[in-house]
């Protein structure tokens, strides 16, 4: 009988297996009827590896939450437990294994915090092999690891990876974390932890609150109650990590017990495909970074306001990451993102039959704080360019609507960014923003150089460059070697309207040249 306790205890319910590289969970521990000795009964992460539901001989021992996920093994199967200070020994000090775990340096590579992650180098584990207490960071992903040990010799590390190992309640983790006081960033993902209760909180809260990053990603916490519940835990974490979770709903945190201090949160390649989730986040004060990317999101929509005005969700929200997402329509969700007041970088996915350019020129001349896209810095030269785009663009609707109040607010919450570009460049001339009436891909315009009183007539297709159109005059009107033109046009119907065609990538139906328009050219 006290062998049977014993072994119980070493394969407690909910406890983590392992079986070859299968992994698993406990679901039952003992005797099965018409079988001799002791059974483990497992339901594995991977529903194929079963044989039942937990039931052999028309006996129910434990349930599982997949069909036929579950299997009875015996115990010499499983691989034997080790603790944290047992792999960190063999795999830094013994040499059992390669130190530099490929996990750790993928980590390394793809980390978007450097600035609290410094890998060990090859050079450096080799010097500290015989210096443990000189370890700073470690991986012991895919181990055996399923309690702490003694960490004393390892007190300094900093970063701590338990990728996938047999982790599995949270008492097991705060044993770690109380035992390690420099420990600033704490890698839990790919293990399946029970869900914590009051009493676990009220004892463990006080061993994380010197870890500031924790990473759950794939951890099967489908639930953000439970995530919520589980975030008491550690109230004072920066940034949290729960990328690949399957997460389809949130609910309104209360950030009197979690995420008093979160700068950075990792959403990533879950299912949350409607925005208005995303809006219950929106009380976190301290957030500085949201990472939306895989969620199937098709439209970014936020609550309604004036269009001087900003919301005050998401308050000191400065990044979004939404790469990745079939958003339907840029323009409508670079307007909406304009609502957020601190909101300086973006990174999104652009349209593939517009391009990058055209995501760029909207996303700039919206955004009205937009300092970078897709890791493009935003300089003067590009925002006037973007601006002067939608100047353009939605001149003849904002002329439109210059006879109803009603219709113009209208227009303004459509284009929040219209009013301050109108501020800056004037009310958009009827001429310059008229849509095009005719169909024709080419049109006649006048090329006059005034110097030399010489006028040619050219047939010129409408997509032609504006640079092109410049190799065109010095051609025609053969201009001294290295000397270009400056080219500038006069509207036929209003002579008073004189445009400089400054910009050599558009073309000559971006500046709306018509049949009859003359070209003028300076030397």
């Amino acid at each position: 009988m006290v062998g049977l306790v014993e072994q119980m205890s070493t394969f407690p319910i909910n406890s983590r297996i392992k079986v070859n590289s299968d992994y698993g969970t406990v679901k039952f521990f003992g005797e099965i009827k018409g079988y001799s000795g002791l059974w483990v009964g497992v339901e594995w992460d991977d529903s194929r590896r079963g044989k039942h539901n937990g039931c052999v001989n028309e006996i129910q021992y434990f349930e599982t939450t997949c069909p036929n996920a579950g299997s009875m093994i015996r115990p010499g199967k499983i691989v034997p437990f080790d603790s944290l200070a047992g792999a960190i020994e063999k795999r830094y000090v013994l040499n059992i294994g390669n130190p530099l775990d490929e996990n750790l340096m993928q980590q390394v590579k793809e980390n978007v915090k450097a600035s609290i992650f410094e890998f060990v180098g090859a050079e450096k584990i080799m010097k500290k092999q015989s210096h443990v207490e000189l370890l700073e960071d470690i991986s012991v992903a895919c181990s055996n690891t399923q309690t702490a040990g003694d960490l004393m010799p390892f007190c300094n590390l900093v970063t701590v990876n338990l990728s996938a190992t047999l982790i599995w309640n949270w008492r097991i983790v705060a044993d770690i974390a109380s035992q390690l006081p420099r420990l600033s960033y704490l890698n839990l993902s790919q293990n399946r932890l029970v869900l914590p209760s009051d009493l676990d909180i009220s004892d463990l809260e006080p061993s994380f609150r010197h870890v500031k990053d924790i990473n759950l990603s794939d951890c099967g916490l489908s639930s953000f109650k439970d995530i919520l519940q589980t975030a008491r835990l550690f109230p004072w974490i920066e940034y949290l990590s729960l990328q690949n979770n399957n997460i389809s709903t949130l609910a309104v945190p209360d950030c009197n017990f979690v995420f008093k201090n979160l700068l950075n949160l990792d959403l990533h390649m879950n299912k949350l495909s409607n925005f208005d989730e995303i809006l219950k986040l929106g009380n976190i004060q301290s957030l500085e970074v949201l990472l939306l990317m895989h969620n199937g999101l098709r439209r970014i929509h936020l609550p309604d306001c004036e269009p001087t005005q900003h919301l005050d969700i998401f308050p000191n929200l400065l990044e979004i990451n939404l790469k990745n997402n079939p958003i339907e329509n840029e323009v409508e969700t670079f307007n909406e993102l304009d609502k957020l007041q601190h909101l300086s970088v973006v990174n999104q996915t652009p349209d593939p039959k517009s391009g990058f350019e055209n995501m760029f020129s909207h996303a700039v001349a919206l955004i009205s704080n937009l300092k970078s896209l897709n890791k493009i810095n935003v300089n003067p030269i590009s925002r006037r360019e973007a601006e002067y785009d939608i100047w353009k663009k939605y001149g003849w609707e904002y002329l439109l609507t210059s006879g109803s109040p009603t219709d113009r607010n209208k227009f303004m919450r459509k284009i929040r960014a219209y009013g301050k570009i109108v501020e800056k460049y004037g009310c958009p001339d009827e001429a310059l923003v008229r849509p095009a009436t005719k169909q024709s891909s080419v049109i006649t315009v006048n090329l006059l150089d005034p110097e030399a009183n010489r006028l040619v007539t050219k047939k010129l297709p409408k997509k032609m460059m504006i640079q092109a159109l410049q190799g065109l005059v010095i051609k025609l009107f053969k201009s001294e070697p290295g000397k270009f033109p400056i080219l500038s046009y006069v509207d036929a119907e209003r002579q008073d309207v004189c445009v400089v065609l400054d910009n050599m990538s558009k073309n000559l139906d971006y500046y709306s040249i018509q049949d009859g328009d003359t070209i003028i050219i300076q030397w």
